[in-house]
């Protein structure tokens, strides 16, 4: 199995990670970061932008964003601001169980959520 190192560019649009900070955007920025990444640019890119937009806007509603990048695995986003007013963004990865993805992508946006409150408290936020 390929391993996500420090340093591995990976595609925003397609991680939790990357969806989890798009969500976070202020609306005129994400258009912009949109534009871009070229998401528009086509019809098969304005079908990539309604898929794109729609993922975003789940991870609104939800909290935090889901993506399976790689084979096998599946991962939960979420973004936060941190003491100097820029955005961050962490994700957990674990491996895909058939059956149980919603329950343990639920899971482990909690466990993500406490990690991020403890940082947050622990910077004095």
């Amino acid at each position: 199995m390929r391993r996500v190192t420090l340093g591995t560019r990976v595609p925003v649009q397609k991680t939790a990670v990357g969806l989890a900070y798009l969500a976070a955007l202020p609306p005129e920025v994400l258009q912009s970061v949109l534009a871009r990444i070229g998401v528009s640019a086509s019809s098969r890119g304005a079908q990539r932008r309604r898929e794109l937009e729609s993922a975003v806007a789940q991870g609104k509603k939800r909290g935090y964003s889901i993506a399976a990048f790689m084979p096998g695995n599946e991962a939960v986003g979420r973004a936060f601001i941190g003491p100097d007013h820029q955005l961050y963004a962490m994700n957990i990865s674990f491996e895909a169980r058939e059956g149980s993805k919603t329950k343990d992508c639920k899971r482990f946006a909690q466990v993500l959520k406490d990690l991020i409150d403890a940082i947050q408290q622990a910077w004095g936020n």
